[in-house]
């Protein structure tokens, strides 16, 4: 019985010590290296996960959902640049481009509030990762970087209720400008408490409706103008009111992603 208690009172110290040390940032060279030596048994654990819960999808209706959205993302780029001048199509043919510069990342995590609020992927300060940097999955807007490590990063989610995105409304219905170029509708995305997205502060002179895709503005840093960020299912307009709100169905699944794009500035 003294030897179990000993024992015992030897284990409380030695965590107390190691919670002192981390809390100095003593251990970061181990912890670290404990991180990158255990990513690939992460991936390969969140992957099993995803078999056994049933929400891995065949092969055919994934890369059918992948050209469905790199449709998608084609087709807004082919509106916003009927509606730039030449400056402007200069500088979206520029961060078209610059979307070649990509990092792959491997979700390895997530928090106990789960993947709509905020996940883990496997590339951190080492690989040029940055916070704020877009995270997104063949071009739909997923998220921001909210913390960097070494090896390691984690995404806000774009449901997670702290989540914003300045945003345009890509509406056929929309006013025109005195130029005749078509207006979009510019807002804020929030998200709502991982349970989908909504679009606030659009101003009511200009008509969002069902089935108008929302997009990145590109007013932010490190966010790229044209990111997709979901399809307005529901439009919330008070009369006589100066602004709308609109209910925004997000347009990819969390809970099957494994491997995600990091676009680097």
């Amino acid at each position: 019985m003294k030897r179990v208690k000993k024992l015992f009172l030897i284990f409380v110290a030695v965590l107390i010590l190691l919670i002192f040390f981390h809390s100095l940032n003593l251990l970061a060279p181990l912890e670290n290296l404990v991180k990158k030596g255990l990513a690939p048994l992460q991936v390969r654990i969140y992957r099993f996960g995803l078999f056994l819960s049933g929400r891995k999808i065949g092969p055919e209706l994934a890369a059918l959902e992948i050209k469905v959205q790199g449709l998608m993302t084609e087709n807004v780029k082919l509106q916003m640049l009927e509606e730039e001048n030449e400056r402007l199509r200069q500088e979206l043919e520029f961060t078209r481009q610059s979307k070649n510069d990509i990092i792959l990342a491997n979700i390895i995590g997530w928090p106990s509030n789960g993947m709509t609020s905020s996940f883990i992927i496997d590339k951190g300060a080492g690989d040029g990762l940055e916070e704020g940097l877009a995270v997104t999955s063949h071009g739909i807007f997923l998220g921001k970087i909210i913390k960097v490590e070494k090896d390691t990063a984690q995404v806000l989610a774009s449901l997670a209720s702290s989540s914003q995105v300045a945003a345009l409304v890509i509406s056929q219905d929309s006013e025109e400008d005195a130029s005749g170029r078509q207006k979009n509708i510019p807002g804020l995305v929030k998200g709502k408490h991982g349970l989908g997205m909504e679009i606030e502060l659009i101003l009511s002179e200009g008509e969002a409706q069902p089935g108008d895709l929302i997009v990145t503005s590109g007013l932010e840093n490190n966010i790229p103008k044209g990111l997709i960020i979901g399809e307005i299912s529901q439009v919330e307009a008070q009369p006589g009111a100066l602004f709308q709100k609109a209910v925004i169905k997000p347009l990819a699944s969390f809970d099957e992603l494994s491997i995600v794009d990091v676009i680097l500035p």
